[in-house]
């Protein structure tokens, strides 16, 4: 005979068994390096971004000794902000963040809105432990209001190797909309 105790300790202990399953599932499966919020990639495999082809321009921003005025996005002569470097990106464009903090006080403008088949990337080794991306700003959302947010994704943009918070409260590190 099933008493209600024994139902509802059956339920409990089946709920437990089931989120302990799917924990490990998720930790034997999920072997990739973690990247944008420490353990997701933004680049979907069909994406335009991940069929960059021998076009591929690289620009380069170091929030330390860029500069968006003088910089010409190089190795030797980076840019100071990604919303600098955003600009001046197209499709096929990848964007190299140097190690460092990118917000507001370095001069980036939030929120930072990914362009269509631009890559923002990081370093996904670290899982993104010494790049930052700090900041909020209002977006106007079509789905949810006003929100704030550091990122706003776009159709097949990336962002991979980096860290990305929002001390806003109840602010979004990264929005995607369809």
């Amino acid at each position: 005979m099933t008493t209600p105790h024994s139902t509802q300790t059956n339920f409990a202990t089946s709920l437990l068994v089931c989120l302990g399953l799917a924990t490990a599932l998720t930790l034997l499966l999920d072997n990739k390096p973690a990247q944008s919020y420490n353990n997701a990639s933004l680049i979907s495999q069909n994406s335009p971004a991940t069929q960059a082809t021998a076009q591929t321009t690289q620009l380069y921003v170091n929030p330390a000794t860029g500069n968006d005025g003088s910089g010409n996005g190089s190795e030797q002569a980076p840019f100071k902000t990604i919303t600098h470097a955003l600009r001046m990106a197209t499709p096929g464009t990848v964007i190299e963040l140097a190690p460092g903090t990118y917000s507001a006080e370095t001069g980036e403008s939030f929120p930072i809105e990914l362009k269509p088949g631009v890559i923002i990337q990081g370093d996904p080794a670290s899982k993104g432990r010494n790049i930052t991306i700090r900041g909020g700003g209002m977006f106007l959302s079509r789905t949810f209001a006003r929100q704030n947010i550091a990122i706003l994704g776009a159709e097949g943009a990336g962002l991979a190797g980096v860290t990305v918070t929002n001390p806003n409260r109840r602010g979004y590190g990264l929005w995607i909309e369809s």
